[in-house]
């Protein structure tokens, strides 16, 4: 009985980490093509602000 709880807890222990880490990843990820996505888009603006254009 107490193997089984062992090898279930440290399942449970792997499962959660593992979850953790790709959860964490994830985020990472996102939070970094988020910022490469705002940053191209001040970039685009800037670049067309700063074009001349007929009405400047």
């Amino acid at each position: 009985m107490l193997v089984v709880l062992a090898v279930g807890g440290a399942a449970a222990v792997v499962a959660g980490w593992a979850t953790a880490t790709a959860t964490g990843v994830l985020a990472g990820a996102a939070v970094w093509g988020s910022t490469w996505v705002a940053a191209g888009i001040l970039v685009a603006r800037i670049a067309v602000l700063t074009q001349p254009g007929p009405g400047r």
